[in-house]
Formats: C-alpha cells, sequence, structure tokens
C-alpha cells in the first residue's frame, strides 16, 4: 500500500521513501554531511545524519523540503536570502553539523541564508539559489578576491547557525 501526504491537493512527499540532502563540512572540507529524512504516514520526519567523503559536485549548501506553495524566496543585494515560510503547519529547521540541535519555526517565520568571504577581509561572496518542485538549495558561490565562503543561517527566533541547515515541514521530527 503506498501512502502519499497531499497539503492543499499537492502531493510533496511519499511515506517511506528516503529522502537525502547534501552539504559539504564547513569544518573539514574533506567531508560531507548527508540528512536522510523518511516520513510515516502521520507526517512525522526521521533524521538520519551520515558522513560521507567528499564528492567534486558538493557545496555548502543549505536546503527546504516541503510544499512549494508554502514557501517564499527573496533575494536582497547584500548578498543574502530569506526563505520566508507562507504555509500553516508545523516546520523545523535542523543544522547539518548538528542535526539532534534542531528547532522549530512557527507560521509567518523565516530563515535568512548569508555567505561571507572567509579567506579575505576585501574578498566577496553570493548566495545563489535553485528552487526545484518541493525542494530549494541556496549555496555560497565565491567570487571576487576571495578563496572560500563562510555561510550563516539566522532564522525568525533571533537563532544564529554557523552552518548549512534544512527547513523542512513535518508534524514531528525525530533525530537517530
Amino acid at each position: 500500500m503506498l501512502f502519499i501526504s497531499t497539503v492543499y491537493g499537492q502531493t510533496w512527499y511519499q511515506v517511506g521513501e528516503d529522502y537525502q540532502f547534501r552539504s559539504k563540512s564547513e569544518s573539514n572540507p574533506e567531508r560531507t554531511y548527508v540528512l536522510s529524512i523518511v516520513y510515516d504516514a502521520g507526517g512525522n520526519a526521521v533524521i538520519t545524519k551520515t558522513i560521507e567523503s567528499n564528492q567534486s559536485k558538493d557545496k555548502v549548501s543549505s536546503w527546504y523540503f516541503g510544499p512549494s506553495g508554502d514557501l517564499a524566496v527573496n533575494s536582497s543585494v547584500n548578498h543574502e536570502v530569506q526563505y520566508e515560510i507562507i504555509g500553516q503547519g508545523s516546520f523545523f529547521i535542523v543544522p547539518f553539523a548538528s542535526p539532534s540541535e534542531f528547532g522549530r519555526m512557527g507560521n509567518g517565520g523565516d530563515k535568512t541564508i548569508s555567505c561571507a568571504c572567509s579567506s579575505s577581509s576585501s574578498g566577496k561572496c553570493s548566495v545563489s539559489t535553485i528552487l526545484t518542485g518541493n525542494t530549494s538549495c541556496s549555496s555560497c558561490v565565491v567570487e571576487e578576491n576571495c578563496l572560500t565562503c563562510k555561510m550563516t543561517v539566522k532564522d525568525s527566533n533571533s537563532k544564529s547557525y554557523n552552518s548549512s541547515t534544512l527547513l523542512l515541514k513535518a508534524n514531528n521530527v525525530k533525530v537517530q
């Protein structure tokens, strides 16, 4: 039997399917964090973290996973991207480096992603965001006079994460 969750007529996850999100570690560039998300029939998400060797395509990335209609993405000129929750329900922000330190975000909450050059005070970085269906991925892009960028994520509860995060919709979250 196949269970599919529908929110406002939109299918966005399948019960029991393993959804994986990757982000390169900022503290150890040879490693990549992988968060695996599996939903049960009640809309609860179980998160498992693994660490893998870095692949050439891996970047420091922050993600969103949930109905596309529940998210508004706003870019600004000062190298930031803001994810604003416009849907109803429970949303959680999960840091890749330490998923057990997840936090709940309320309706109307947001997270702001910024990138700054960590190798030079005169260097510049920007944020690139790709929206695909029910996911969104934001990554730092090295620009002029810079070798590496540092990602910072701040949520509407004034909590700051010095690493990449996953923002997801779920009734509850459990980290294994």
